[in-house]
């Protein structure tokens, strides 16, 4: 009976053991699951945070053009502005050489015809390079504003095919 008793005993402590491997496994297969989810998750995570480092280089990329780019076109508009400023010094100039000659018309006593007809023409002809440069200017300025604007629309197409191709 001893023997028999022992036995049952063993018997049963090898069945609560075998429960307990059983409830091992199966927390081993669980706990094995969960990592295997993990991993995958950080995995995904990963090719995102990948992704986004792509995206921000490229959009540090596109900000450093678009930085040359403007340098640039404030050089060309220092530039344009310049010559608009000397082409207006030289108008202004114009303008005083003919208020003087015209000036010096009006004061000239009306018997000298001669020189009377000689400052005539040359009046005519400073009016009439005064008019061409006027309109020499004013055709650059339009110019120029015809440049920006072409300008602008093209940046804001750009932006319009960037967002839209972003979305």
């Amino acid at each position: 009976e001893m023997a028999q008793a022992e036995a049952l005993r063993t018997i049963a402590l090898l069945g609560e053991r075998g429960n307990l491997s059983q409830q091992s496994a199966g927390r081993t297969a669980e706990l094995e699951s969960q990592l295997r989810a993990e991993r995958s998750g950080r995995q995904g995570l990963e090719t995102q945070v990948s992704h986004e480092r792509s995206h921000k280089e490229a959009a540090q990329q596109q900000v450093l053009c678009l930085e040359y780019e403007l340098d640039g076109k404030e050089a060309a508009l220092q530039v344009a502005e310049r010559t608009l400023e000397r082409r207006d010094a030289d108008l202004q100039q114009a303008h005083l050489q003919f208020r003087a000659l015209q000036e010096s018309n009006a004061s000239m006593p009306v018997g000298h015809s001669s020189a009377h007809h000689s400052d005539d023409v040359r009046c005519k002809a400073l009016k009439a390079q005064l008019l061409e440069q006027q309109l020499e200017i004013k055709d650059q300025h339009i110019s120029r504003l015809l440049d920006v604007l072409r300008q602008r629309r093209s940046i804001f197409v750009e932006d319009d095919a960037t967002v839209c191709g972003s979305e």
